[in-house]
């Protein structure tokens, strides 16, 4: 089996080295000629002068890397000629903006990517989108740890409170429902296969699944929409023979939801909260059987009708303020 696969990485280095030009091996080897152009704007497109950008990159088969910190220009822009071997990491920050960070490669594929010496297209583009700080409130956000729920039981989790509803918990009102699920026996097994639904139960309530924004410091969206969301969602992994299929929520992935929806007599929607949550954990309790261990990493808006999810690190739950946060 181990002959098979690395035979097979093999021929997989020799189909890639085939479909690269010489000129394309020397450069990435030796380095090459390179003129780029970086252009930082704001979230609506905007161009954002004096932001700091430092840049990195390596210009030889050494690997040494090269730096430098250069300030842009009222349009934006930060221009960029020196030798490389067509790859560039960049970290981008300015007060009153969130931070952001990327990596730029030149496509390495082709007869034409290298040309008179000097990677082409000569002279590219590279847009940084640089998120502005609109409007930081602060939220109802996780507490320290997690909780555990029984299986197959339905439980209501308050996220004002941070805390499973009564009987469970000193939760008050049920934000969401959480129902955990395992096939494993009650004691613990590696061979197993979980699930976790989270539901809300009033009409208008609900949840989105959005992309992070993985280059930003602030990875979501500035506020929540007003239409689109599903009642429940479902996630799950399974464990068997050294095989995953994980299907929770992904880092790349994060939750919009909207639960305390209120209506008038004609069933139109008067008020409602908003939030989002980054990451949901879940697994076989390992010392509690026939329970299920359950975190959230969520924030929670306080004002009705407000659909701002910009947090400022501020957690009204424990009333602590955090000086490093995920806004």
């Amino acid at each position: 089996m181990r002959k098979r696969v690395t035979l097979l990485l093999i021929l997989t280095c020799a189909i890639c080295h085939a479909q690269l030009s010489q000129k394309t091996i020397n450069a990435m080897t030796w380095g090459a000629k390179t003129k780029i152009t970086f252009q930082v704007v704001d979230y609506d497109g905007r161009s954002v002068s004096n932001a700091n950008i430092r840049l990195y990159w390596t210009y030889d088969y050494t690997n040494k890397t090269k730096k430098c910190s250069k300030t842009t220009s009222k349009d934006g822009l930060v221009v960029l000629e020196e030798k490389s071997r067509g790859t560039f990491t960049y970290f981008v920050e300015k007060d009153g903006y969130y931070k952001s960070q990327g990596k730029y490669s030149f496509d390495v594929r082709g007869e034409t990517r290298v040309k008179d010496g000097r990677w082409e297209p000569w002279n590219p583009t590279v847009e940084i989108v640089l998120k502005e700080k609109r409007n930081p409130i602060p939220m109802y956000s996780t507490k320290e740890g997690g909780f555990f729920i029984q299986r197959n039981e339905l439980v209501g989790f308050d996220f004002e409170k941070g805390e499973l509803v009564s009987p469970h918990g000193n939760g008050e009102h049920p934000d969401i429902f959480l129902l955990f699920s395992s096939n494993a026996p009650l004691k613990f097994t590696p061979a197993r296969t979980n699930s976790l639904e989270i539901s809300t139960i009033n009409d208008d309530e609900g949840f989105i699944k959005r992309t992070c924004d993985l280059q930003s410091e602030f990875k979501s969206s500035y506020d929540c929409p007003e239409t689109g969301y599903d009642k429940s969602v479902r996630f799950s992994f399974a464990y068997a023979h050294n095989n995953v299929d994980n299907q929770r929520l992904p880092g790349a992935k994060y939750l919009i939801f909207r639960t305390r929806a209120r209506h008038d007599e004609k069933g139109n929607l008067l008020a409602s909260r908003y939030g989002k949550i980054y990451d949901i954990s879940f697994d076989e309790a390992l010392n509690n059987p026939g329970k299920g261990f359950i975190s959230l990493n969520y924030k929670f808006n306080p004002v009705e009708n407000d659909r701002n999810i910009e947090w400022n690190g501020e957690n009204i739950t424990t009333g602590k303020t955090k000086r490093s946060f995920q806004p």
